[in-house]
This record gives structure tokens, C-alpha cells and sequence, in this order.
């Protein structure tokens, strides 16, 4: 019986649900809908910090093995740091990070089909995006250079990365 009552309240409240879900829709909004301020915004700010929280992952042993590779080549006299190896990491890296930012503009390309949303916040914000993590990149090879270990520059580099999120 109770379980009878129940369900009979359940079609009550879901009716009462349709009727003002298809009252509001019925009725344009006051003012046009902001696809950018509503979608993008968001959207950007969460690849942002998926972004911080991911590249300690990705360059807390980058530089470790590209030094360990220069050592081990014949022609160099010492494991010395030199510029191509560390400009060489430091744009795999970036390469590596711009690739994750494309295959998430594949989700702004399927909104532009079906919205019209301004290109140029589209724009300044993937750049944005792209400038900020090659910054927290080169600050993430700087503390993988100096650590003994890949696991000590992953927790120095994820615990900057939280400091920067907060």
C-alpha cells in the first residue's frame, strides 16, 4: 500500500516537473544567452587546472632521461648540461601539451557547429592556456633538474602546482 502512495506521489511530482520545465522553455529568456560567459569560461578554467595537476606527471623525469642520454653518447667529453638538450625537452614537453589542448578543442569545435560562440575568447584563451603551462613547464624541467630522483620532482612539482590551483 505504501509502496502504491509512493509511486503515486513520484507521477505527481515528476508531472508537476514537466509542467514548469515546458512553462520555462516556452518563454524566451530576458536576454540572449552568453554561449562564452555559460560554456567556454568554464570549460577553460577546468582544462586549466586538469593541466596543473597532470604536467608534474609528464615532466618529473623528462629532463632526467634526456640527460641520461647525453651522458651516454661517445662525443661528449662530460655529462655537462648544454642548451639543445634542455631546449629539446622543454619543446617535447610544450609539444606534448599543445597535442592534450587540441584534442580538447575537438568539444569547442562540435559547440561551433550548433552555437556561435566569439572566436576570440575562443582564441586568447587556448593561448592563455598554452602560455601557462609552457611557464609551469620550464619551472616543473627546473625542479626535475635539480632532484635526485623523478619521484621527488613529481612531489615537488605537483605540491607547486597545488600551491598555484589554491
Amino acid at each position: 500500500m505504501f509502496a502504491l502512495l509512493a509511486g503515486g506521489a513520484f507521477v505527481t511530482i515528476l508531472n508537476a516537473f514537466l509542467d514548469r520545465t515546458s512553462e520555462a522553455l516556452s518563454v524566451p529568456p530576458a536576454r540572449p544567452v552568453n554561449v562564452n560567459q555559460l560554456l567556454i569560461r568554464p570549460f577553460l578554467l577546468q582544462i586549466g587546472m586538469a593541466a596543473l595537476l597532470v604536467l608534474p606527471l609528464i615532466t618529473a623525469r623528462a629532463y632526467k632521461q634526456e640527460r641520461r642520454i647525453a651522458t651516454l653518447e661517445p662525443l661528449r667529453p662530460s655529462p655537462v648540461m648544454n642548451v639543445p638538450t634542455v631546449l629539446g625537452t622543454f619543446v617535447g614537453t610544450l609539444t606534448l601539451y599543445a597535442v592534450m589542448l587540441l584534442a580538447s578543442m575537438a568539444l569547442v569545435a562540435v559547440l561551433l557547429v550548433y552555437g556561435a560562440p566569439e572566436w576570440s575568447s575562443i582564441l586568447s584563451g587556448y593561448l592563455g592556456l598554452l602560455l601557462m603551462g609552457a611557464a609551469f613547464i620550464s619551472a616543473a624541467l627546473f625542479i626535475s633538474s635539480l632532484a635526485t630522483s623523478a619521484a621527488a620532482a613529481g612531489i615537488a612539482t605537483f605540491a607547486i602546482s597545488l600551491m598555484l590551483v589554491a
